[in-house]
């Protein structure tokens, strides 16, 4: 028996190494065949309790969360003598599950739970394991206080009693993730900046530039998206199947988001249209569609071709079904908003896109908001959202939309030389004759320039000037 339990064991600790190698195919043929010994040789015993949590945890990370309960509610039916580490990560694993179903309370009592007991065992870090978990969950289910609390009580724990370098990197990145979604943009990039030195894995590297680069494209940060802009990165992550790599295949999708970002800022439209291809592809060979983020269908309704949109609104509906993300509606109205543009329904858009900006608005998403008010129409308003959230890259694309240049290159609103100096005598108080006479030109031209400096100042009188133009005159004087 002790031979039995030994090997069961070695099996379990096979498994969870296999997972971190990418390698989900072994991971379950490995715990399966250490239930089966439990089952035959050590039924109700504590090594049962673990594999059948292990199993759960691991069925709901894959997003198969129909049989993580199904493992998990067989584990809590056992009567046995359970080890407290095998118990703290039931309740750990169940509350991803419950988390991944939309269960807020449910998810937020078992994230308690474990944390409560790995703290009476000493273990710190999977404390700050659970809450990263947490926080993570709490991002997609669109409750942004109780995923801030749970990552600020993370990496308070970490920085308290530094250990556990992976971990802690993981977290890291959870959190920058979360931060950039929110529209925190300085804090994601300073959770960048604070990541320690860790061994190369793939899976890290892969989301780390899947955080990074749109983080780096945001701010301008060019340093950081040139370190990141690996493509070689991405071609390995597409080479892997599908089948044995089902957290890879997921991570494609997000992987190609952020590719086909760089591609879109790069102007580079038809490598943008075939990474996206190529993601919705490896997202398509997969038997379930745990997708993390939908952002990379809005792309395809953006940015793709016939074939493109095809696939990813096949793909999307199937996600959209299925999904609990708290703002998955705000992305199928979005979807829609950009479908009916390709059809030149310029109502139905508008009105589908506010709704989405609305929603939301409503689970403070601002980035995504920032996009919806713009495809709505409503231009300004994300403009000043793109400021708010410090956006540059999104507010100084939509700045030089909105402010078109003459055949000299000046914005149209832009005030002349000779408007800036016939301003500053308005702005004084001074009549168009007075005017005239101490620019030596006449009065009918004069007249012109006050006219011109009125309707580009966008003034309904002249008293209205000497308050507009202190806004305009130190920025025009350079141009």
């Amino acid at each position: 028996v002790d031979q039995t339990e030994s090997a069961a064991r070695v099996r379990v600790a096979y498994a969870r190494d296999s997972y971190a190698l990418g390698e989900s195919a072994t991971t379950f043929e490995q715990l399966r065949r250490a239930l089966e010994t439990c089952e035959a040789h050590m039924r109700d015993g504590p090594l049962h309790f673990t594999v059948l949590a292990t199993l759960g945890g691991m069925s709901a990370l894959v997003g198969r969360v129909d049989e993580a309960f199904g493992y998990l509610d067989r584990a809590e039916r056992l009567t046995g003598e359970r080890e407290r580490a095998s118990e703290e990560a039931f309740y750990g694993w169940r509350c991803v599950a419950h988390g991944m179903r939309g269960k807020v309370r449910e998810s937020e009592l078992d994230c308690t739970r474990a944390v409560e007991i790995a703290r009476n065992e000493g273990d710190k870090l999977g404390a700050c394991r659970w809450l990263g978990n947490f926080g993570d969950l709490m991002r997609d289910s669109g409750e942004r206080e109780l995923s801030r609390a749970a990552f600020d009580e993370a990496l308070k724990g970490f920085r308290a009693s530094p250990a556990g370098g992976a971990l802690y990197g993981w977290l890291l990145l959870q959190y920058a993730e979360s931060a950039f979604y929110f529209g925190e943009l300085r804090a994601a990039r300073a959770a960048l900046g604070d990541l320690p030195m860790l061994p190369s894995t793939l899976s890290f590297n892969a989301l780390l530039a899947a955080t990074a680069l749109p983080i780096g494209i945001a701010l301008e940060d060019w340093e950081l998206v040139e370190r990141y802009a690996d493509l070689d990165l991405l071609e390995s992550v597409f080479a892997l199947e599908p089948q044995r790599h089902e957290f890879y295949a997921s991570l494609a999708g997000r992987l190609g988001s952020a590719f086909t970002r760089l591609m879109e800022h790069r102007g580079d439209a038809g490598a943008a249209r075939r990474i996206l291809a190529r993601s919705l592809d490896a997202i398509s060979r997969m038997a379930l569609v745990p997708v993390n983020d939908p952002w990379i269908f809005v792309q395809a309704a953006r940015i793709g071709d016939a074939a493109i949109t095809a696939q990813a609104q096949e793909l999307f509906a199937r996600v959209a079904a299925s999904s609990v993300r708290g703002d998955i509606g705000a992305h199928v109205r979005l979807v829609k908003a950009l479908t009916r543009e390709r059809t030149g329904d310029a109502q139905a858009r508008e009105a589908l896109a506010f709704e989405a900006a609305t929603l939301f608005a409503e689970r403070s998403v601002k980035p995504r908001q920032a996009c919806a008010l713009e495809i709505a129409g409503k231009r300004r308003e994300a403009l000043d959202l793109y400021r708010d959230i410090g956006d540059v890259h999104e507010a100084r694309r939509l700045e030089r939309a909105l402010t078109p240049v003459n055949r000299r290159g000046r914005p149209k609103t832009a005030l002349t030389a000779r408007e800036q100096d016939v301003a500053k005598l308005l702005a004084e108080g001074k009549s168009n004759r007075a005017i005239a006479d101490t620019l030596v030109v006449g009065e009918r031209t004069v007249e012109t320039h006050v006219a011109s400096i009125l309707a580009k100042l966008g003034a309904s009188n002249r008293a209205e000037v000497a308050v507009l133009l202190s806004a305009r005159m130190p920025r025009e004087s350079t141009l």
